[in-house]
């Protein structure tokens, strides 16, 4: 118990009663001043914080003085109290982590409010007075003062990790916290055991750890073809060695014929053994066409640094030049979801994305690799003959035993040098390719990227749209020279082969009332120059002032094989 006097009339006693429990009690006598009051419970208060070790806050002055001056000591006194780092940056802005009511972190923006807090838990703000000092919490002023400063003190923070991943020089990040090396929170997930991984993993103990996840995870699932299976493995790999991937990774297309095949548990199981959790999905925007729409989820989900993006239930045709450029993306800038705000946001993330019979135009088949799951079968949900009954379950028991084969694997091969594949190869995603590739065909599984012709075949829709409209064009008019305006007067004819080849996106133009349709198909002919479709390689040629009188373009069809 801490006794100090005030005067020779009055004392303020701290008790805690006999046994030391109970509340602190005070007494003063009211003659004393309150500035004699205040100076003697602040000396309880330091009484008691050394009784128990409780750290002592800096303190800030906030009046009579530059507000420079308040503002380096309050940022300082925020940069002493960040250790283990909880503020960071990104994207130019302040940032902490936070978790949802299920514990699932995600960074937060650090508002004015959450500033404000932050500061109350590193520092002592008081105002002088001729009185003393008086305790006042951090001003408005010098919040948004430090929120405008052109840098601060505090580390960078690219995402966050709920699982250990392979860091790029083979060494594994497992301890919960801030990496200064590649910049990632790691954040265990609720209830995920201790991850155990061997030492120093030979090759025969890596293709022991993949042999289990195809027999005990992937087996049941009915893959179309072995690239399809083997693909499944890729996937599974890369939120794991993400990190140590310099560069970007394509989009998982997981599609079936139908419904009940298996397309959404295994996206989810994905999600289990990258985050630790059930992967939270992602529903494409309600408008397809809308690529705006489809820039907004992305840049949100972005925001949120989850380690994996999936996209569940994109049906029918799939064409968003957003998310294609967010493919082959290092960093992306959209305007966020209810915001004029356009971030510029790291892009260090797993890409997945399910549904049936899924069609890709624009450039998304080139930035894609393909998981085919087909049971053959009318009532595929049907399916009983499991070796897990319930596979979810199984998984959700045996996450850190999935983790650690994966890491194995991964370790293993780091280990031996990094052995390159021979595999196909996607251009603009190299290192994914040696990185995932290498690792599978280590571990002794071929087909790695496999069935590459056959998904841009059966997904390329639009592809397969030009190259007939291509082949019909050759047909009508051979190499000859044409006009757009002459290829309009074609399509707009009642009689034309040309009209019922035209690619989909021209036809709904073609039906738009208003506009220009000549403009359009020039722009759209333009767009297709010199790129070459099916197996003869159709393609089209500019050819410059064509026509003699207005000086218009005019464009041919050749064959590449001729």
């Amino acid at each position: 118990m801490a006794t100090l006097t005030i005067g020779p009339a009055a004392s303020l006693t701290q008790g805690r009663g006999p046994a030391g429990g109970g509340p602190m009690t005070t007494q003063a006598r009211p003659h004393h001043t309150a500035e004699e009051i205040r100076q003697a419970a602040v000396a309880i208060i330091a009484d008691e914080q050394a009784e128990f070790n409780t750290p002592v806050l800096p303190t800030v002055t906030v009046n009579n003085r530059q507000l420079r001056e308040s503002t380096a000591e309050a940022v300082a006194a925020l940069h002493a109290a960040n250790d283990p780092p909880e503020i960071f940056m990104r994207m130019g802005q302040l940032v902490r982590i936070q978790t949802d009511e299920d514990g699932r972190p995600c960074i937060k923006e650090l508002s004015e409010a959450g500033l404000r807090h932050c500061l109350t838990q590193a520092a002592d703000f008081i105002r002088e007075g001729k009185d003393g000092s008086t305790m006042v919490s951090p001003p408005k002023d010098l919040v948004q003062n430090i929120m405008a400063a052109p840098a601060w003190p505090f580390p960078a923070l690219r995402g966050i990790v709920e699982v250990p991943v392979l860091k790029p020089d083979g060494s594994i990040l497992g301890e919960p916290g801030y990496d200064l090396v590649t910049r990632l929170y790691y954040t265990p997930a609720p209830g995920l055991a201790k991850v155990h991984i061997l030492k120093n993993p030979g090759q025969k103990e890596a293709q022991a750890a993949a042999a289990f996840i195809f027999n005990e995870l992937l087996k049941d699932f009915p893959f179309a073809d072995d690239a399809s299976g083997v693909n499944a493995l890729g996937a599974l790999l890369t939120p794991i060695v993400r990190p140590s991937i310099a560069g970007r990774v394509p989009l998982a297309v997981i599609d079936a014929p139908q419904a009940g095949t298996g397309k959404t548990i295994y996206l989810e199981i994905v999600g289990l053994t990258s985050t630790g959790r059930w992967q939270p999905m992602l529903a494409p925007p309600q408008r397809r066409d809308s690529d705006e729409e489809w820039g907004k989820v992305i840049s949100s989900a972005l925001l949120k640094g989850w380690a994996v993006i999936a996209f569940d239930n994109c049906d029918g045709a799939l064409r968003s030049p957003s998310l294609a450029m967010a493919l082959t993306a290092e960093v992306f800038s959209c305007r966020k979801l209810g915001s004029n705000e356009m971030p510029e946001i790291p892009v260090n993330v797993t890409w997945l994305l399910n549904g049936n019979n899924i069609q890709l135009g624009g450039d998304l088949p080139r930035r894609c690799y393909w998981i085919r799951l087909d049971a053959r079968m009318s009532r595929p949900w049907e399916r009983n003959d499991f070796r897990h009954k319930d596979l979810k379950k199984w998984a959700g028991e045996n996450r850190g035993r999935l983790v650690a084969s994966l890491l194995t694997m991964a370790k293993a091969w780091q280990a031996a040098g990094c052995p390159k594949p021979d595999t196909p190869k996607l251009g603009s995603f190299e290192s994914w390719c040696d990185t995932v590739g290498g690792i599978i065909q280590f571990c002794g599984y071929d087909g790695f990227l496999g069935n590459l012709e056959a998904m841009y075949e059966k997904t390329d829709a639009e592809g397969q749209e030009w190259e007939a409209f291509l082949l019909a064009w050759r047909r009508r008019y051979g190499e000859r020279v044409v006009l757009v305006k002459d290829l309009v007067g074609e399509v707009q004819g009642d009689d034309s082969v040309l009209k019922d080849a035209l690619p989909g996106n021209l036809v709904e133009a073609l039906g738009k009332k208003g506009g220009s349709f000549a403009r359009t198909l020039g722009l759209a002919l333009a767009k297709k120059d010199g790129a070459h479709f099916g197996e003869d390689g159709v393609h089209l040629v500019r050819v410059p002032k064509a026509d003699t009188t207005s000086g218009a373009n005019g464009w041919k069809v050749l064959n590449s094989l001729k």
